[in-house]
C-alpha cells in the first residue's frame, strides 16, 4: 500500500485483560491475527510466565493460549481496524466495572534513534 514505508518503524501493540472473568479473544481469533500479520505472543513462549505460576497442563496460563500481540506497518487507525475485523471484537469495549477493560493498545515508533509511546490509546486515538 503506497504511503505506509514511515510505519515500518511503528509498532500498535495490544494486551488483553482477562474482564469479567473470561479472556475476549477466543483461540480461533488470536490464530487469525498471527495469519493476518499480527506477532502475538504465545505464553507458553513467555519466560515471565514460566517463571511467576507456571502454564497449565494443557500449555494455557489461566485458560489463555495468549495475552499479548503487535502490528508493524500499520498507523494506529488501521491497526486497530485490522483487529476488529480479524477478530470481530470493537476495540472500545468497557468490560467489567471491576476488572476494568479487555482491550488496550499502545503506540510505539521509533525515528533517527529516539522513540516514542503512546501508553494510553483511548477510543477516539485511534
Amino acid at each position: 500500500m503506497p504511503g505506509l514505508e514511515m510505519y515500518k518503524t511503528a509498532i500498535v501493540g495490544y494486551k488483553s485483560n482477562n474482564s469479567g472473568g473470561h479472556w475476549w479473544l477466543s483461540d480461533a481469533d488470536w490464530r487469525a491475527l498471527e495469519e493476518a500479520g499480527w506477532k502475538v505472543n504465545w505464553v507458553k513462549d513467555s519466560p515471565s510466565i514460566k517463571r511467576y505460576g507456571g502454564l497449565d497442563s494443557d500449555g494455557r496460563w489461566i485458560g489463555a493460549l495468549a495475552t499479548s500481540a503487535s502490528r508493524t506497518g500499520l498507523p494506529k487507525k488501521m491497526a486497530v481496524a485490522e483487529f476488529e475485523m480479524v477478530t470481530g471484537q470493537f476495540a472500545a469495549d468497557k468490560g467489567c466495572p471491576c476488572c476494568g477493560e479487555p482491550h488496550a493498545f499502545y503506540y510505539l515508533k521509533f525515528e533517527d534513534d529516539e522513540y516514542e509511546i503512546d501508553w494510553d490509546l483511548e477510543d477516539g486515538d485511534w
